[in-house]
């Protein structure tokens, strides 16, 4: 067990890091999912402005927090093995 816990220590494996920040970019196409009556995930998206050159896909992970008017972005400390 203690193997497993130093291996867990040095990876990061479940480590996430939650950002406050400002509302995200403009953005459609993207998934916004309710997960309790005062939270809200936002994810993905797409930024399009008519010219195929400026097409942006966002692969973020965001939180909004309704009562307090609050966003946070969610983001993995290391990547998946």
């Amino acid at each position: 067990e203690a193997l497993i816990s130093d291996i867990q220590k040095a990876t990061g494996n479940g480590s996430v890091a939650m950002t406050p920040c400002g509302p995200p970019s403009p953005r459609l196409n993207c998934s916004l999912t309710a997960v309790s009556n005062d939270e809200v995930i936002l994810f993905g998206g797409e930024f399009y402005d008519g010219n195929p050159v400026n097409t942006f896909v966002y692969n973020e992970l965001f939180r909004w927090h309704l009562g307090r008017h609050e966003w946070t972005q969610v983001a993995t400390v290391n990547t998946p093995p």
